[in-house]
């Protein structure tokens, strides 16, 4: 491969990937403490039933 066949990604979508990773790190982020607090108001481990 030659070194000029490489093109650097634009500024957009840089920007756009980046987003989608941190928008998909706070998802989960959000459903994992959800989860945690759902275990904790019905005591119940994951799966199963209180």
């Amino acid at each position: 491969m030659d070194d000029t066949d490489f093109a650097a990604p634009s500024h957009e979508e840089v920007r756009t990937d980046v987003r989608a990773l941190f928008q998909g790190a706070i998802r989960m982020t959000l459903e994992m403490l959800l989860e945690e607090e759902i275990r904790g108001l019905v005591r119940a481990g994951r799966w199963q039933q209180a």
